[in-house]
């Protein structure tokens, strides 16, 4: 005969929310509604930023190629309503930002805590209170779409949509009634406190992503918009024009390179260390070999280092005179054209700049090793590179490299192109005379 087996529980007393596997299903469905909010709201801010939507939704919704009356999304989440405290002069965090950090902490109290016992609901309670007042940010954005802006983000809708699912599966996880059977209290107060710090840690992370990122772009902007004025040939031309003309002292008598009749007369003060400094030499060999009766140019020292140069504040090319004593050396021992062989070898090798390199590269240009090594003793080397210095710091030069085109200083000469605009044209004193009205 069977054991008499103990009576069923009252059907009416195993409830859902009494079960472990109910808790357990409630749990997962919050953790993933919370998940897909968070990945929605990433996206939803990439979109808010002209990025691209990784979510198939929401690249259909909200892409440029999207139609009909979602097709508005991108408009939306562009627009100012898009972001908390954005002013006239823009700033503001976007709304996508605190949706993804809402939905992360939301997601980590749910993954870690879950619904809480009866005797510790003030917890779930206050997880409550988050979500309804998330809740309520989600009924005034979309009444602003509605009756604001009279135009609809499926995309944000969706993620509405899915808060509000939220906020319904975690009242629903609430401890309602007492448990019928003893159950020790969930969740401990450090778990909970825990959790609360990890949440708060992760959203501040969310909103200090963003604010770095959108300084990020608002840099960029500004650096293109910086970068599309300067390299503007008129603005160039303008900026030039401005600064006072000067003239070299007749004592001074530069080695020129290009037609002693050119129209165009360019001092390059330099420094063979320095990165623009062989930019801008390249750039005007290119423009000698391209046209050689429009421009001559004269190179002068202005190493950016204390060793040679006394007018720099501090030394930033330390090899920088050695290489300018190497090209002298060279102008010693074979003329002005040894001296342009050496200094393209300079430029070309510029990240190589040793002293002990120089008499190597001095006999691959044809100088004699011992001449060249007897040279770079020779006084007339330091006196050419102090003589270049000097005659920098009366002209008001304070950097390299610096460009005189026609007596006037060129500080934007980054275009290639706006040199070459300028060289082509004929000087401004011709120009003068070629408009003035004929003497009867």
């Amino acid at each position: 005969m069977p054991p008499p087996q103990a009576p069923s529980a009252p059907l009416e007393a195993r409830r859902p929310t009494d079960r472990p596997s109910g808790r357990l299903l409630l749990r997962l469905v919050t953790v993933a509604l919370a998940a897909l909010g968070w990945w929605l709201s990433i996206d939803l801010l990439s979109l808010t930023g002209g990025g691209a939507a990784t979510n198939p939704i929401l690249h259909s919704f909200c892409s440029d190629a999207a139609d009909g009356p979602h097709g508005d999304c991108l408009s939306i989440l562009r627009s100012p309503r898009a972001y908390l405290g954005r002013g006239e002069s823009g700033g503001g965090l976007p709304w996508a930002t605190l949706g993804a950090a809402y939905f992360a902490a939301v997601g980590m109290w749910f993954t870690f805590v879950g619904p809480t016992t009866r005797s510790r609901f003030g917890w779930h309670l206050l997880v409550l209170v988050v979500l309804g007042a998330g809740l309520l940010v989600s009924v005034t954005l979309t009444n602003a779409m509605a009756s604001e802006l009279r135009r609809w983000c499926a995309g944000c809708l969706f993620v509405h949509a899915v808060n509000a699912a939220l906020f319904l599966t975690a009242l629903l996880a609430f401890p309602w009634r007492q448990e019928r059977s003893p159950a020790a209290a969930h969740p401990s107060t450090p778990l909970a406190l825990a959790t609360l710090c990890a949440a708060f840690f992760v959203m501040q992370t969310h909103v200090l992503a963003t604010s770095t990122a959108m300084l990020s772009t608002r840099a960029r902007s500004v650096e293109k918009s910086y970068l599309e004025i300067i390299q503007d040939p008129n603005f160039a031309l303008w900026a030039m024009q401005r600064r006072p003309a000067v003239a070299l002292p007749p004592a001074v008598r530069p080695e020129w390179v290009g037609d002693e009749h050119a129209p165009h007369t360019l001092l390059l003060f330099s420094d063979f260390e320095c990165p623009h400094c062989k930019t801008l030499y390249e750039t005007l060999a290119g423009l000698l070999e391209r046209h050689p009766t429009r421009l001559r140019v004269a190179h002068f020292h202005y190493p950016i280092d204390a060793e040679c140069n006394p007018h720099v504040k501090r030394t930033i090319h330390p090899n920088a005179c050695a290489a300018a004593r190497a090209l002298e050396a060279a102008r010693i021992v074979g003329g002005a054209e040894a001296a342009r062989r050496m200094s393209r070898l300079l430029y070309q090798r510029q990240a190589q700049l040793q002293m002990r390199r120089f008499a190597d590269w001095a006999v691959e240009i044809g100088l004699d090793r011992a001449a060249f090594e007897a040279a770079l003793a020779d006084e007339r080397v330091a006196q050419r590179i102090r003589a270049d210095v000097d005659l920098a710091e009366s002209l008001g030069v304070d950097r390299s490299p610096a460009l005189y085109v026609d007596g006037r200083l060129m500080e934007y000469w980054m275009s290639p192109q706006t040199l070459e605009g300028l060289i082509l044209a004929e000087p401004a004193a011709e120009r003068a005379a070629a408009s003035a009205p004929a003497t009867p």
